[in-house]
């Protein structure tokens, strides 16, 4: 059974089509929005601290593990948000580091005060084959792996766009943040060689496939301090297509969600829940569940995601105040 299950993770590390797997996905997307997409950054123009991590398939041997920490704000001079975000993720004998800094352009129209944003970001990723793992696990590996831990440093390049029409309230409970957002961004622009992960590079061809995403939710309002949220996030990289489905419903001071994940032309669907507090005026703990109603469901009890965050109060006078998490606020009249 363990070297069916260290196959298998072989199979998703090593194949031609690897790397495009190999972004993260998240369960709580709809509060980690930043590291998916830079347009994001400054969105909610108050600086904003986030920290999450996440383990996939608990049970499985190597499975994928990771963390992200991000920190994004509004300058008023700038027009716009910055921010900077570290992505680290491991899968069996493969790990990924990645460094990004990101700014967002936004442009604010409409008596809704809804705003357009345009974000970029650059950095680096370093992906690290340990062909020592692989050799001491297996036997009769294929003479193009490396033969030992073999680094490699690439540029990386991101776009996005972000729409939103905040959410306005003079009550003094927490909410959502958005009445309605949708947003888009690729990855991976440059699309970076990752052929000199191998010992003979030229027999493997691959590349940090570019990838497309997509996020959207709608808010409505059921009531004081009661809210359901609808979100849907798609992401499409190489030949794999992935969208989730999530339904969550705000009672100050919880947040209950329930989400669905599907791959079309694979069979790696799941189910989760999702629970948050509010912890004090300004920080927001997160986690969800996963369960696999795929067949790898024999072989895991499901995934895990904990999300910590943190949303210092607007400096800016002309600005409504931020309270609660980075997805909630209060707008003190």
């Amino acid at each position: 059974m363990r070297s069916l299950l260290l196959g298998f993770l072989l199979v998703i590390v090593l194949s031609p089509a690897a790397f495009a797997q190999q972004d993260p996905q998240y369960t709580m997307f709809m509060f980690n929005r930043f590291v998916q997409n830079p347009a994001y950054a400054g969105a909610l123009q108050a600086t904003n601290i986030t920290g999450l991590g996440r383990a996939q398939w608990v049970g499985i041997p190597q499975a994928p593990n990771t963390t992200t920490g991000s920190i994004n704000g509004y300058s008023k001079a700038l027009h716009g948000g910055l921010g900077a975000y570290l992505i680290g993720d491991r899968l069996g004998p493969l790990s990924t580091v990645g460094i990004k800094g990101a700014y967002a352009f936004h442009l604010k129209f409409g008596e809704e005060k809804a705003y357009l944003n345009l974000g970029v970001a650059g950095g680096v990723y370093q992906k690290v084959l340990n062909g020592d793992w692989i050799y001491n696990q297996s036997a009769g590996i294929d003479p193009v792996l490396p033969l030992s831990k073999t680094p490699l440093t690439v540029p990386d390049l991101d776009a996005g766009v972000y729409f939103h029409v905040p959410l306005k309230t003079a009550s003094s409970s927490a909410y959502p943040q958005d009445k309605f957002y949708i947003g888009g961004a690729v990855s991976h622009i440059l699309e970076p060689s990752m052929e000199n992960l191998m010992a003979v590079p030229d027999q493997v061809k691959t590349v940090l496939s570019r990838g497309i995403s997509a996020q959207a939710g709608f808010v409505f309002d059921l009531g004081p301090s009661t809210f359901l949220e609808p979100n849907v996030n798609f992401r499409m990289a190489g030949p794999t297509t992935q969208f989730d489905i999530n339904l969550n419903l705000y009672v100050s001071p919880m947040v209950f969600g329930i989400s669905h994940r599907g791959f079309v032309g694979a069979n790696n669907d799941s189910f989760s829940g999702i629970v948050g507090f509010n912890a004090s005026t300004y920080m927001f703990i997160g986690y969800s569940y996963d369960y696999t109603t795929s067949g790898l469901g024999r072989f895991t009890t499901g995934s895990h995601e904990v999300i910590l965050s943190y949303t210092f109060p607007s400096k800016f006078k002309n600005l409504p105040p931020r309270r609660g998490t980075r997805t909630l606020y209060i707008n003190n009249i």
